[in-house]
């Protein structure tokens, strides 16, 4: 699960460098950031993984989402 978050961390970086346009940035948001984005789809997975894997995965999601919103700014 580690492994994808950090190649979704990476996809959302490379898509918010290529956004031209409010759309694009709009799409972006509800891709990444939104309640059915694939960062809530992990964030929902956590209880699934063993105890302790949930801190490492938790703060890497955490630090990815808030790398994200930061990069809207």
């Amino acid at each position: 699960m580690l492994d994808q978050l950090r190649a979704l961390e990476e996809e959302a970086r490379v898509l918010l460098a290529e956004a031209r346009t409010v759309e694009d940035l709009e799409r972006w948001k509800s891709r990444f950031l939104g309640r059915k984005s694939a960062v809530s789809d992990i964030i929902r997975g956590l209880g699934s993984l063993p105890p302790a894997e949930r801190p490492v995965v938790g703060a890497s999601s955490k630090s990815g989402e808030g790398c994200s919103r930061s990069g809207l700014r």
